[in-house]
């Protein structure tokens, strides 16, 4: 978000599926897992926050990946609201008084959150997409979630004047919801259950705080010296080592932080602070390729990057000015690749001598230099920043 993207069944279905209560007591809300949700399961954490708050009434599985229905996501977000339930004659002439989710059905018809098709029919057994649940969620949610936390996102596949367009842009301020690298929104792709309650926890104010929605800055700062970690959804670097005096602490930092492999590892300058703790951060954490800055004639740092590939077999490359680190497509790779192509996310600056280099973060149009994040992250202690 955090902000992202991935989002129920006929009345005959109903019985397992996603119910709200918005704030209100649950109604028999039970803790157990689903025997189809483990706990390393991605939305696991989303999916159990909604249950133990009534938002799912479910016995024994969730069916995580099948595809949400009209009818499911505007009982989610019906009950999250608090609407009245009593069965009762509603405006769609596809939902009669007898269908047991008919007065959740029209209290959100009332409230201006479900909208049916020409004739007054709902077709609650369509599947919905992700342009739709961003209408949905927007209708029900839009003056209780935090608008403007975020930069407003613009999508090259989400047109003015589309029943979406508005709803997306509000919910991707808000971190509702989120688009893909590629600058798309993907508004007609349908949307399956476990990513309905993902987008639903974060209307409801979840906040996961492993979860990395962008680009995200993170400075760490250790007793002797500091490292700066840049990490998206599944992958990390980092920009300087720190000492080796600290590596404990660094790795303790990283491991916290669920870091499980660290894709690289830039050096910006000839200083113990930017490498001694590399070989020693490896044993723990892989790094994948490690890059440094200038034309380094440092004997120590040579020897550290020697030792690293004898050792480890773990490759160094000069970062020129001009040269840039990015990230593709997830559809493509979940790892980082130096690469000439599209969507670099660190660009190397200005030299500022022969052994250093300066550092910007891009991501989605937007942009910080390395140095203006440390130095603000000093000075406030604000140790996170996350481009959108």
């Amino acid at each position: 978000m955090k902000r992202l993207n991935q989002l129920f069944m006929t009345a005959a279905l109903v019985v397992g599926t996603l119910l709200a209560t918005g704030g209100q007591e649950a109604k028999a809300a039970s803790t157990d897992d689903f025997s189809d949700v483990s706990k390393s399961h991605a939305y696991y954490n989303e999916i159990m926050y909604l249950k133990e708050r009534g938002v799912i009434q479910s016995v024994d599985k969730f069916n995580p990946n099948d595809l949400a229905t009209r009818q499911q996501v505007i009982l989610m977000i019906g009950r999250s609201l608090g609407l009245d339930d009593t069965p009762r004659k509603t405006i769609f002439k596809d939902v009669t008084f007898v269908n047991k989710d008919s007065g959740v059905i029209q209290s959100a018809y009332e409230a201006g959150i479900a909208n049916g098709y020409l004739g007054n029919i709902l077709k609650g057994y369509e599947n919905v997409s992700r342009g739709h649940i961003a209408a949905f969620i927007a209708r029900g949610f839009e003056d209780r979630i935090e608008v403007g936390k975020y930069p407003t996102q613009e999508f090259k596949d989400v047109r003015v004047g589309t029943t979406e367009y508005e709803p997306v842009r509000l919910l991707t301020s808000a971190g509702v919801i989120n688009g893909y690298g590629d600058g798309t929104f993907k508004p007609n792709q349908k949307v399956s259950r476990q990513h309905v309650a993902t987008m639903l926890a974060r209307a409801l104010g979840y906040k996961d705080v492993d979860a990395v929605e962008g680009a995200e800055l993170k400075l760490i700062k250790m007793k002797n010296s500091e490292a700066v970690l840049v990490r998206t959804d599944k992958n990390a670097f980092l920009i300087n080592s720190g000492l080796e005096s600290d590596v404990g602490e660094l790795v303790a930092n990283l491991q916290q932080l669920k870091v499980k492999k660290l894709e690289y590892v830039v050096v910006t300058n000839e200083e113990a602070t930017s490498y001694e703790a590399i070989p020693s951060i490896h044993k723990k954490i892989p790094v994948g390729v490690i890059f440094y800055g200038g034309t380094s004639g440092n004997s120590a740092l040579a020897t550290s990057l020697a030792v690293m590939k004898t050792n480890y077999d773990v490759d160094a490359a000069l970062l020129e000015k001009g040269a840039f680190l990015a990230i593709q497509e997830k559809s493509k790779t979940e790892g980082f690749e130096v690469t000439q192509g599209i969507s670099p996310i660190l660009v190397a600056g200005d030299v500022t001598n022969s052994s250093e280099v300066a550092l910007t973060l891009h991501y989605n149009g937007m942009k910080i230099a390395i140095d203006d994040f440390i130095s603000n992250a000093r000075n406030t202690n604000e140790t996170t920043y996350t481009l959108k």
